[in-house]
Formats: structure tokens, C-alpha cells, sequence
């Protein structure tokens, strides 16, 4: 999905086609365990289950209060941002682009349901096994009677987003959301009116002890915190008094009875984020700030099942209680440190280096990652081994000047810093044997070294751009690359550099090569550069991607994979000459891959994230051999949503092939008035907002041109 904001900004989310009966994964998650994304809705299916949903079409399971989460396969990867159980074991989970999923066994297996949205669902709700409500975007109200199958969109009359609604008997429903808003229904959803909250703060949560009394949660954040706020009421919703109380905006609120509630939430200082929950025992007269267990915000809280419940959050951190919220414990604690690096000296030993001195080590091929002190608190960017005793790796503290090279000759059981002579932060190392290697960092800084990294001295890069990376073929020949595309070669060890010419300015992170002749680049903003004559000329391949690209590894001068933003992993079996895009199951910044073979490879980035492949990636099936991207059957363009609209709609086109398309708007005399989109496009489903707030009441007309298909759609300004 493509879309445009008020500033220009465009994000692309990909949709996927439906695949049964998965029997093996592409990427696996191996740290944290059982995954890092964010959680954003928790709820329990019965007695001691409950599954909770989050990013990238996450959804775990526990059926042991929480002792131990299992990851559940979907199909769907957009973000699910809600999720709500019945008695009977009937569940629904929503999210971003309009999707619902639906599981008739506790959380077991889940199945696509046709919602007819195209906007982010937000909340849902269910009464009994039949019927339910859901909320989202733009004022999106749904309903069913029909335990899911078909969903109706209801008139809320308002156009502010809304997170969460709850019915709270046989006809009544309330809902709330942006900008203080709070809908109350008497008719089961049916219509709605609006009710006076007394705040113009976003709501995010919502919770009722019964049908009369509730409490929604919201708040905005400001300098060195948050503001939030708590209201309640006792008459089911027509009334609204509330407390404000500084430091979390409340995201999930949760009752044990009429007195005891908890709320979860986070806020921003000046040192960092702020994990927050706070208890009340009271009915929420007062809240009561409980310590933090983290930095890493809560999005989610359970309902509590006699004193149990879980909160959850930010990179996949679980808490749990069993005194209703009295004391807390880390179920799952990740680490929030970015990996930059990792490198395997054979399938079962691999080390992966990051942030603040972050070192993982595995010594059975990542299904068990341990850290270790290296006694540094710097950034470390690049790791590097020459055979399996001898390696080294390089970072730096960019704001404090200040360098750090540390060397093993134990397989990186124990490392030693060694003096870099430099204050300037390494980005990247490269070992061409036990004895020579080669360090780059900012400013065109070049280190060499001929004693197995003992001694380091400086040599003459040539330029002062930042060097991000540097690749040794052997003894002799070697590329770094770096900043505004710049390229730099050797042929005599590092002793000396050349520039070479690539025709680029995007920053180039990283290079992978597997002789002398055959090299690729990836850096910023989906560029990908390949050579296949050393260096001498470097034409530039087609990504399918905007997103930067941070790693790449080759495994042949045929099989390699980048990795970068939002999760994105593409791979190639043909050099370069096509890219194919790999559900990581993550939108986490993906920073360095390795691979040991065409099929096992592991992949780092942020907030620790390992990921461990066994099939080069690919997903495989008894219906399909490969997980491919959802493709259209043929061009096409839809009706906007919403229509007539004011000021804003959105529009939905498929593409079938990639190609240049242009997306335009026309008035009703046939004069061009804005151009949405303009440029080559990937195959898929995309949604573009247009903003008419400039426009008068009126017809308009939205063409799409796509190499020789022409569609049109009649809209209607209502202002």
C-alpha cells in the first residue's frame, strides 16, 4: 500500500497473497524469543490461554499463563492492532489496511475475514459468540451478526480516528478516540451520538467493570514526559468526569473489580522512554505509579483471570502478575540494543555486535544467543574473522570522538582492545587473512593492519567522506564505499586507494564481494549498484525498493541478499538482474546479513533483533514451493473511499506488472489539477490519500494510466 501525507511522505506496505498449511518459515525469530516486535492487544481465550497480537502480523499464543508463547502463522503481515475472545473460543483480530482475522479455536489457527475497509481497524469488541463491533480510522465503524462472516459499516458520524470500543450489554456500545471523542450507542451500533468528554486529548483505551461504569485513557506527550488522563463514568457512558495525572498516557486500561484497576502506558524524557504503570484501589479516584520494569512502552493489558494478568508492549516485552497487579515480572525483557553486525565462522559459532557494547554469541547456530562483557560502552559496527580463531571488530562513540578496536584469538571467547591511534569512529572491518585487515570509519579514515590486528597504522584514503564499509577479496584487492556514493579501490593491500566512479550520491553502507570482479552495493534509499569487471564500471540495479539497505552478502557471483528498513529482505538468484522481496515477519531495521550457504543465513538489526533462515529465505508449503508477493490478475482502479467525501478520500489501484503509472485528478471540464502519483511502481496493491481541502464542492475524476490500461472514477466534493 502507497501513501502519500500531507508532507509528501510516502509509505509502502506490500500485501500478500493467502498460503495454507505452512510447513516450513522463511525467517525465524532467534533473539528475542519469541519475537521482538511491538504487542499492541492482548486478550485471554479461557483458562490459563491467551494470545496477544502486535507488528507484522504478529500473534502469540500461551496456554500455560504465560510459562512459555509460541509464535501463530498467519498469512496476513500488516500490523494487528487489536484483538478480543468470547467464552466460546470464537476470536477476532484487527488491523491496519481493514484486516480481520478470525479463529474458532482459541487462537490456534486464524482465517482471513472480508471486512470491505481499506482503513486501519483499531478496536473490536465482541458481546457474545455472534456479534461484534470494530473501530478504526476516519470514524470506521463495523459490525456483525454473524460471528464474523459479514461485516456492516455503521454511521458514527464523526471523522476522528477512534482506538477502542466496548459494548457493554444486549444494545449498548461505547467507543472513543481522537481528539477527546467518545460515541455512545443504544441500538447495537447501529447509530451513534456523540457525548461531552471534557478533553480534546486523544482516547486510546477503554475498559468497563460493568455496563455502568468505565474508564477511558488517553494523553498527549510533551516535553520530558506525557500529559494523560483517565475518565470515568457511572452511567454508561452519558457522563464523563476524569483525573489527569503526569508522567504516561494511559494505552490499556484494566479492572478486577469495582476498586482495583491497573493502567499501562510510556512517556518520553530527556533521558529516554519511560515504561509507566500505575494501580488505583479506589475506582479511580487516585492512581498510584508502580515501579518500571524497563524503558519499553506497554500497549496492552489483559483482563485479569483471579489476580493473573499480562501487559505488553514496545519490541515484544511481556510483563506478568498474580496479585492483580500488586508486583509485576518480566515474562520476556528484549534487548533494545540495534545490532550492526554478524559474521559465523562456520554453521554453529556466529557473534553479533551492536549498540553500547552489545556482544551475542552462539555456539549451536543461534538457537541460543549469550552476551558477553567486552568491556566497552561504545557503538560496535563491524565484526570480522579470519579462520576460527582470529577476528576483529571496530566501532566508536561518534559524539564523544573516540575509536575502539578489540581483537580475539580465541573464536571471541575473551577480546582485547588494541590502540587505534585515531579519535574518530570505525564503521567497518575487513580480515583478509590471519594477518591482514583493513578498519574505515568517518572523515576518510583508513587503518591497516599485517599482524593479525596487534598494531593498526593510518594510511591515505584519498577523500573525507564517511567510509561505512570495506570488503578485502584477498591480500591484495579491496573496496570501501561510504558517503554521497563514494567508492574507493585497492590493489596493493590498502597501501593505496583510487577512487572509483559510481554514478551515484545515495550514501553506500555496505559491499559484498566474492572475487576480484564480482561486487554489489546497497546503501541508501533502495540503491543497489553491481560490477563485474573489479570495479572499472558499476551499473546500478533495480531494488523494487525506496527503503535504505543497510547489508549485503553473496554467496556467488548469482545468490545474495540485502537487507534495511522496515524488515525488508531481498534476495537475488540471477546477480542482481531481479529482486525478490522475503516476508521477515518483522518491520524492525535490518542492519548486516550472513550466510553460510545459499539456504542458512542469519540476519541482525534493532531492538537485538536475530532472525535464522534454513531455506534461503523462502517459505514453503504443501500448495506452494515459494511465498511470493500478492500480484493483481490485471490493472485496476476502484471507487475512492470515503465517497462523496470532505476534505479527504482515498484511492485504491492494483498493478499486474511493474511499470510507470501516473495517478491524476481532472475537474469536470477535463483540466488537470493535481498529480498523486508519478513514477514506476512494483506490482500490488496501492491506496493514495488526496487532501481537497483547496477544492471546491463539486465532480471530480481520478485517472490511472498504466502502460496502455486507462481507468477512471467519478468523485463527488462534498464540503
Amino acid at each position: 500500500m502507497l501513501t502519500i501525507n500531507q508532507f509528501g511522505h510516502i509509505s509502502i506496505l506490500l500485501f500478500f497473497s493467502a498460503v495454507s498449511a505452512v510447513s516450513q518459515p522463511g525467517w525465524i525469530w532467534q533473539n528475542p524469543r519469541p519475537q521482538g516486535n511491538s504487542i499492541r492487544g492482548m486478550s485471554f481465550t479461557g483458562n490459563k490461554t491467551c494470545v496477544a497480537v502486535g507488528d507484522a502480523g504478529t500473534i502469540i499464543r500461551t496456554a500455560n499463563e504465560g510459562s512459555s508463547w509460541e509464535n501463530v502463522s498467519t498469512e496476513p503481515t500488516q500490523n494487528l492492532l487489536g484483538i478480543a475472545f468470547a467464552r466460546s473460543g470464537i476470536g477476532i483480530a484487527v488491523g491496519d489496511s481493514g484486516t480481520i482475522l478470525k479463529s474458532e479455536d482459541a487462537g490456534v489457527s486464524w482465517s482471513v475475514q472480508a471486512s470491505g475497509a481499506k482503513f486501519s481497524i483499531r478496536g473490536i469488541s465482541l458481546a457474545d459468540t455472534d456479534r461484534a463491533l470494530a473501530v478504526g480510522d476516519s470514524g470506521l465503524i463495523l459490525s456483525t451478526t454473524d460471528k464474523g462472516g459479514v461485516w456492516h459499516t455503521c454511521n458514527s458520524g464523526v471523522s476522528k480516528s477512534l482506538h477502542a470500543v466496548v459494548m457493554t450489554g444486549t444494545d449498548r456500545a461505547v467507543a472513543v478516540g481522537d481528539s477527546g471523542t467518545i460515541l455512545l450507542s443504544t441500538d447495537a451500533g447501529n447509530s451513534w451520538g456523540k457525548q461531552e468528554s471534557g478533553t480534546s486529548f486523544p482516547l486510546y483505551s477503554l475498559y468497563f467493570v460493568n455496563k455502568d461504569t468505565g474508564y477511558a485513557g488517553g494523553g498527549v506527550f510533551i516535553p520530558d514526559g506525557a500529559q494523560g488522563i483517565i475518565l470515568r463514568t457511572t452511567d454508561g457512558g452519558i457522563n464523563w468526569s476524569g483525573s489527569s495525572f503526569f508522567g504516561c498516557i494511559p494505552f490499556g486500561i484494566s479492572f478486577i473489580s469495582d476498586d482495583t484497576g491497573v493502567a499501562v502506558g510510556g512517556a518520553e524524557s530527556f533521558s529516554g522512554p519511560v515504561q509507566s504503570i500505575y494501580r488505583t484501589t479506589n475506582g479511580g479516584l487516585t492512581w498510584l505509579y508502580q515501579t518500571g520494569y524497563g524503558t519499553n512502552f506497554l500497549y496492552a493489558i489483559t483482563s485479569f483471570q483471579t489476580g493473573t494478568g499480562f501487559a505488553a508492549g514496545e519490541d515484544g516485552i511481556i510483563l506478568k502478575t498474580t496479585d492483580a497487579g500488586s508486583s509485576w515480572t518480566t515474562r520476556f525483557n528484549p534487548s533494545v540494543s540495534t545490532l550492526r553486525s554478524v559474521y559465523f565462522t562456520d554453521t554453529l559459532r556466529g557473534t553479533a555486535v551492536g549498540d553500547y557494547g552489545t556482544m551475542l554469541r552462539t555456539t549451536d547456530g543461534g538457537s541460543n544467543w549469550t552476551g558477553l562483557d567486552v568491556g566497552t560502552y561504545d557503538f560496535l559496527n563491524s565484526v570480522c574473522f579470519a579462520g576460527p580463531d582470529i577476528g576483529a571488530l571496530v566501532g566508536g562513540d561518534f559524539y564523544y570522538d573516540s575509536a575502539s578496536i578489540l581483537r580475539t584469538t580465541d573464536s571471541g571467547e575473551s577480546w582485547i582492545k588494541q590502540h587505534s591511534g585515531i579519535d574518530t569512529q570505525l564503521n567497518g572491518v575487513c580480515l583478509a587473512d590471519p594477518f591482514m585487515g583493513i578498519a574505515v570509519g568517518y572523515g576518510g579514515v583508513i587503518l591497516r593492519t599485517t599482524n593479525g590486528g596487534q598494531e593498526w597504522t593510518r594510511q591515505t584514503s584519498g577523500t573525507s567522506a564517511a567510509l561505512y564499509a570495506v570488503i578485502m577479496t584477498d591480500s591484495s584487492y579491496g573496496t570501501a564505499v561510504g558517503s554521497s556514493g563514494t567508492v574507493i579501490h585497492t590493489t596493493d593491500g590498502g597501501l593505496s586507494w583510487k577512487s572509483r566512479t559510481v554514478n551515484a550520491s545515495e550514501n553506500l553502507y555496505s559491499i559484498s564481494s566474492t572475487d576480484r570482479y564480482n561486487s554489489t552495493i546497497a546503501g541508501e534509499n533502495g540503491s543497489i549498484f553491481r560490477t563485474t569487471d573489479g570495479g572499472s564500471t558499476w551499473a546500478r540495479q533495480s531494488s523494487g525498493t525506496s527503503v535504505s539497505l543497510y547489508g549485503a552478502f553473496f554467496i556467488d557471483s548469482a545468490v545474495g541478499t540485502v537487507v534495511g528498513d522496515y524488515g525488508t529482505i531481498l534476495r537475488t538468484t540471477d546477480g542482481g538482474l531481479s529482486w525478490k522481496g522475503q516476508r521477515s515477519n518483522t518491520r524492525n531495521r535490518l542492519t548486516s546479513a550472513f550466510f553460510n550457504d545459499d539456504r542458512v543465513g542469519t540476519v541482525v538489526g534493532s531492538a537485538g533483533t536475530i532472525l535464522r533462515t534454513t531455506t534461503g529465505g523462502l517459505i514453503t508449503s504443501a500448495r506452494y514451493q515459494s511465498y511470493e508477493h500478492y500480484v493483481p490478475i490485471r490493472h485496476s482502479i476502484t471507487q475512492n473511499y470515503p465517497n462523496p467525501f470532505n476534505p479527504t478520500t482515498r484511492i485504491t489501484f492494483n498493478l499486474v506488472k511493474a511499470t510507470f503509472i501516473t495517478l491524476k485528478i481532472y475537474d469536470v471540464i477535463g483540466r488537470e489539477l493535481v498529480t498523486l502519483v508519478s513514477g514506476y511502481k512494483l506490482p500490488g496493491e496501492y491506496e493514495v490519500e488526496w487532501n481537497a481541502a483547496e477544492f471546491t464542492s463539486g465532480v471530480y475524476f481520478c485517472r490511472l494510466a498504466a502502460d496502455g490500461f486507462m481507468g477512471t472514477e467519478k468523485m463527488l466534493l462534498l464540503k
